[in-house]
């Protein structure tokens, strides 16, 4: 493995944020820490990049034990959610600038390698403009350019498109898994937006109060959830419980039937989604919740009763 966390742990005072956290980054991995606000993962993120110290574990990366290595001397780069950039500087200075205080570079060298990162992150038509005068996902677009002419072994990003609308984040998130895998880099990304985890990651780690709760790759983790808290923060899940034994479903795995469904109940709301509709259904039981694709030209009323089957997961 590339990047290794062994028995990761991180105290404030008396208070454990992040406990006995282990993980394994194959090198080229996309790999996103996902969870709630306070859950651990951006402290172990700065663990990672050298700002905060493990008060016990380890962090190898490429073999070598990095626990004790300042962040300026880590092969490691890191993209904010505020992107910290220079404001008093143009785009090119800013993504020349962590060019500063490496050895080898020329001015020359510097302005090319950088002029480099701005094809890449298709910025180059603004290299002379200040930061200050340009959109939010320019400047998320030419920190990611500052952080990548250090040619790190892994690249850190901590939330860097949560200051985005909608539409540009999609339009981000694209961008950087291509410039992932073209370079083949090795990223560890954070986020609490699962939407993003499940569309970028190769693997992802559901973390939760300091610890991890599940990892696998995106279609496990949404298909198959180890427990109610990840069904429920990775997506929408209908809870069954049996007995002594609990039942995850997802929505769009419940269909209408005409007999001998598993639960009859009645529409009390619907919600217009656009792809899809969603249904809350009222049995005996319990509430359900049935996505149906609009696709497929089928409307229910409110106040009409249904027979239902659960299927398998996909």
């Amino acid at each position: 493995m590339y990047l290794i966390l062994e028995g990761v742990t991180r105290c404030f005072g008396s208070k454990t944020v992040v406990k006995q956290v282990s993980l394994d980054v194959r090198q080229g991995e996309f790999v996103t820490l996902l969870g709630p606000s306070g859950c651990g993962k951006t402290t172990l993120l700065k663990m990672v990049g050298g700002f905060l110290q493990p008060s016990a574990g380890n962090i190898l990366l490429d073999g070598v034990n990095i626990n004790n290595v300042p962040p300026e001397e880590r092969p490691v780069a890191t993209v904010f959610q505020n992107y910290a950039l220079f404001p008093h500087m143009t785009v090119m200075e800013n993504v020349m600038y962590g060019l500063r205080y490496k050895s080898g570079y020329t001015k020359k060298d510097a302005y090319s390698l950088a002029r480099n990162m701005l094809e890449l992150v298709h910025l180059e038509d603004i290299a002379k403009q200040s930061v200050t005068k340009i959109s939010g996902g320019q400047q998320q677009r030419v920190a990611l350019a500052r952080a990548l002419i250090l040619n790190p072994k892994v690249l850190l990003l901590d939330e860097p498109l949560s200051n985005l609308d909608a539409k540009l984040r999609m339009k981000i998130r694209k961008e950087i898994k291509d410039i992932q895998l073209k370079l083949g880099m090795t990223m560890v990304f954070v986020t609490h937006d699962q939407e993003e985890a499940l569309s970028l990651s190769d693997r992802i780690v559901v973390m939760n109060g300091g610890t991890v709760e599940q990892i696998g790759i995106p279609r496990e983790i949404y298909a198959n959830p180890r427990n109610e808290f990840v069904a429920n923060f990775v997506g929408r899940a209908n809870l069954i419980r049996a007995e002594e034994s609990l039942c995850i479903v997802r929505p769009e795995s419940i269909v209408p039937v005409e007999e001998n469904g598993d639960y009859q109940g009645v529409v009390v709301q619907k919600q217009y989604m656009g792809s899809y509709t969603t249904y809350f259904i009222e049995t005996d039981e319990l509430m359900l919740q049935m996505d149906v694709r609009n696709l497929e030209d089928k409307d229910w009323r409110i106040g009409q009763i249904l027979q239902i089957k659960v299927m398998k997961n996909k």
